[in-house]
């Protein structure tokens, strides 16, 4: 009997030994990602990126979970001293790209690996995806003191790029040289400054325009006619629309013109002014070669509300006052157009 117990019991200490290496083994799954990396040689390695993508990724994975991804990652550093970072990937026949800036080339490098790691594992939390931190030391309580000022509040902590995680609006500087068509006797140049802000992806902006002065001449006495000066003002409300380093900026507004004229010959000499106000819509085309520097193109229509008539009034042959006739020598167009080729600085 007790030879039976102790064969039994031998027996029972293998099968528990064993158990651990064949029915409760598990194999951790391979990282299914192909990465091409490429970026200077003072950002983290290409194995440090895939080191942080299986942590993220395979933690609490399985096979089921895991897509297989091919990506090419690329970081570049840009003149402002920024980090930018594009990601190219194929996940199971579905292509995508993604792109972000980032203060320092180590953030540039987390930032991929983040994105690298939901698309391998669309299923991983976020408890899985940071890093675990260390349990703080509980802090001495302070005595109160009376005589202290309250405490201030801290600022929030920056986002993982770098940058705080609300927009601040930009203040723009705008210069340009315009063209006009319709309003003087014929197209002009000019010159516009603007002054807007940018609230996020809106654009909001003044714009002020003094144009070259022109004379025209009358059809029926060609040595009577009007010195014109034309000058603008104007405001335009936008959303601009992002693809790249470039932005597509629709937007409507109104502007204000006077346009004043000097008359010479005729019966007497004369002055004239006319002020209206002019709906517009228009569009604007921004690059952007450096972080706060872009070029821009303007194209707008403008639809007076008041069309204006400049004439001058000659006696005729022999100076009589029965001779007298008047003859226009402009007409305000009932539609304006107005282009412009300049710059934009926006300031933070």
């Amino acid at each position: 009997m007790s030879g039976r117990i102790a064969a039994a019991t031998v027996l029972a200490v293998v099968a528990f030994a064993w158990l651990p290496t064949s029915a409760y083994a598990q194999t951790k799954p391979e990282l299914p990602l192909e990465l091409e990396w490429n970026a200077p040689s003072e950002c983290p390695s290409r194995d440090d990126v895939r080191r942080e993508v299986a942590r993220m990724a395979l933690t609490g994975a399985t096979g089921e979970t895991l897509r297989r991804v091919d990506a090419h990652a690329k970081v570049t550093k840009l003149a402002s001293g920024a980090w930018h970072v594009r990601v190219e990937t194929l996940v199971e026949g579905t292509k995508g790209v993604r792109a972000f800036d980032a203060e320092t080339c180590a953030a540039a490098a987390d930032g991929a690996a983040l994105m690298l790691a939901i698309a391998v594992n669309p299923l991983a939390s976020m408890a899985e995806i940071e890093p675990p931190k260390p349990e703080p030391k509980p802090a001495p309580v302070p005595t109160p003191d009376p005589s202290a000022s309250p405490p201030i509040a801290e600022e929030p902590p920056p986002s993982p790029s770098g940058r705080r995680l609300t927009a601040q609006p930009l203040v723009s500087l705008g210069a340009a040289l315009a063209a006009d068509f319709g309003t003087l006797p014929s197209s002009a140049l000019g010159v516009q400054i603007s002054l807007g802000v940018s609230p996020g992806p809106l654009r909001v902006e003044l714009v002020g325009g003094v144009w070259s002065p022109q004379n025209a001449t009358s059809s029926l006495f060609p040595r009577d006619g009007a010195h014109f000066r034309l000058m603008t003002l104007g405001a335009r409300l936008g959303y601009a629309l992002r693809a790249g380093v470039f932005q597509f900026v629709p937007y409507v507004g109104a502007s204000v013109a006077r346009l004043s004229a000097d008359g010479f010959g005729g019966t007497a000499t004369f002055e004239q002014h006319a002020t209206w106000i002019a709906p517009l819509v228009g569009f604007a085309l921004e690059a952007s070669f450096a972080r706060f520097l872009s070029v821009r193109l303007t194209a707008e229509a403008q639809v007076p509300t008041a069309r204006s008539s400049f004439v001058v009034v000659d006696q005729g042959p022999g100076g009589s006052p029965g001779g007298a006739a008047a003859s226009s020598i402009h007409d305000v167009g009932s539609v304006v157009g107005v282009g412009s080729l300049g710059f934009v600085l926006r300031i933070p």
